[in-house]
């Protein structure tokens, strides 16, 4: 019985209220069983309410990730703030965990596979992090991919033109949203499927697929680029997606030097030939023609940081290394490639997967009952009493602001540069509904924004980092702003200026 509910076509549906549990009970940022509101997802919520305000993307306001990202967390605030970013989540995690089980299908059957599903969400209660996450949003897209280069050398039939469309589509909506995880899980892949034509020698199958699949990239680059070009913002757009992550990464030098020196970037080229090795185990063998150009872009993209959330983007390679183990006869192989998935470190200071991803199991249900403490190690480690706190503080300190002035309140340095300090307290912004008028959120570099003070107009009201000696020493800020309030926040104070009349 069991096993002919998850081989039915409709056993997507149960993955539904497995979405709605899951993120609900990790995806800490936007779930309403938790106060917390993000680091991150503070920011892209942020971003995505300017955008229904009429702001553009990188002229406008900035940050270093794509626009589909802001654009979606738009639509979210539009449905209810993180309520309805939370609904958009589940409708996405839904896809993506339908074609991870696809995937897993390809092959181990029935009960094998929903076991591999179950141990690459044991895998995701850590890459989550605190949710709303842009590797988040492109897991459908890429594991589709993943799944339509597979299915392909799976069947050995001809690659049907839709399959080729939906690799541009997958393409261009996870470009648009991290380029790097678009060119090493998506670009790579796909690139891999074009030389497995021409080695066949068949060159008219390896152009035409290149055609579908850049007229399916199309669908989606065309209509941004044009929004920007008419928005007079096309090199903001080229900034802010490229040009500014060339800085942050010191450029392609610096992530191959970043390849060479950094242990944790070796560890993940470690899984990934491990995932080529089990998978040549399997009946799936060809699919190294795929796979192979996955490993090799994706481990040179994946970025220094190491950060938890990057991992998401691997989720499909867990998947294909469990499933390729419970599929594998070569025993050996098949431990090997468990073992190695299992206990992948991750960031911070490599923290052993099982045993991270444990004890956030462990501690996740304790929101059920009374108050508790975020566990999250070096990235949070908070009572929910004095988060809820905060945000109470938050909303009574915005409330001295008039609806009819709140397009006129000022982002002064609430994240200091370098220091990156009060990052949580970004939070201010989005959850009291206010759309801050400078471009600066995140300090990506010291000061994208004119001097408030030399505007034709100042703003009304300026937000900063209250007790910053850079804040007390700015003393034509003192002159022109008096203190209307501040507050206690995350490691730090939140101030807010009322301009002199």
């Amino acid at each position: 019985m069991a096993n002919r509910i998850v081989a039915s076509r409709w056993s997507w549906l149960l993955l539904l209220p497995v979405s709605a549990l899951f993120l609900l009970l990790f995806s800490i940022s936007t779930s309403p069983l938790f106060a917390f509101e993000g680091g991150d997802s503070a920011i892209f919520q942020e971003i995505g309410l300017a955008t229904t305000h009429g702001k553009v993307l990188y002229r406008d306001i900035f940050d270093n990730k794509g626009p589909l990202l802001y654009w979606i967390n738009g639509l979210g605030m539009l449905m209810g703030g993180t309520s309805g970013i939370l609904t958009l989540q589940i409708v996405f995690q839904t896809a993506a965990l339908h074609y991870l089980f696809k995937i897993a299908k390809l092959f181990a059957d029935g009960l094998k596979a929903a076991a591999v599903l179950i141990l690459s969400l044991f895998c995701y209660t850590v890459f989550i992090l605190e949710g709303n996450q842009c590797e988040e949003w492109m897991l459908p897209f890429i594991s589709m991919a993943i799944y339509v280069c597979l299915k392909f050398f799976a069947t050995k039939q001809q690659l049907p033109a839709r399959d080729a469309l939906l690799l541009g589509l997958c393409f261009g909506a996870c470009f648009f949203i991290r380029p790097n995880d678009a060119a090493g899980m998506v670009g790579a892949p796909a690139f891999g499927l074009f030389l497995y034509f021409l080695y066949k020698h068949r060159g008219k199958d390896a152009w035409r697929f290149a055609a579908r699949a850049a007229t399916g990239a199309a669908v989606i680059t065309v209509p941004i680029l044009t929004y920007f070009a008419a928005n007079h913002a096309l090199k903001d757009l080229i900034y802010g997606l490229w040009g500014v992550n060339m800085t942050y990464t010191n450029g392609v030098t610096g992530m191959l030097h970043g390849f060479i020196a950094d242990s944790g970037i070796w560890l993940i080229m470690s899984l990934m030939v491990c995932a080529c090795i089990v998978i040549s185990t399997t009946h799936l063998k060809d699919a190294l023609w795929a796979i192979i150009p996955c490993a090799i872009a994706e481990t040179l993209v994946f970025g220094r940081a190491l950060y938890y959330h990057y991992y998401i983007s691997l989720l499909p390679i867990y998947t294909i290394v469990f499933a390729s183990a419970f599929s594998s006869r070569n025993i050996k192989a098949s431990l090997l490639g468990i073992l190695l998935a299992a206990f992948t470190p991750v960031a911070y200071n490599y923290r052993i997967l099982p045993k991270k991803a444990a004890s956030l199991v462990i501690n996740q249900p304790r929101i059920l009952g009374g108050d508790y403490t975020y566990d999250y190690g070096d990235f949070l480690h908070a009572k929910d009493s004095e988060i809820k706190q905060s945000m109470q503080d938050m909303e009574r300190l915005a409330s001295l602001i008039p609806a009819s002035e709140r397009d006129s309140v000022w982002n002064y340095n609430l994240i200091e540069f370098l220091t990156c300090r009060n990052y949580f307290n970004y939070a201010f912004f989005a959850h009291n509904g206010i759309v801050q008028m400078n471009r600066m959120t995140f300090p990506l570099e010291e000061n994208f924004d004119a001097d408030p003070l030399s505007l034709p107009t100042p703003p009304l009201w300026i937000v900063a980092d209250y007790g910053n000696p850079k804040t007390q020493e700015d003393t034509s800020f003192a002159s022109q702003y008096q203190l209307a309030g501040h507050m206690e926040a995350f490691g730090g104070r939140i101030g807010l200026y009322r301009r002199k009349s």
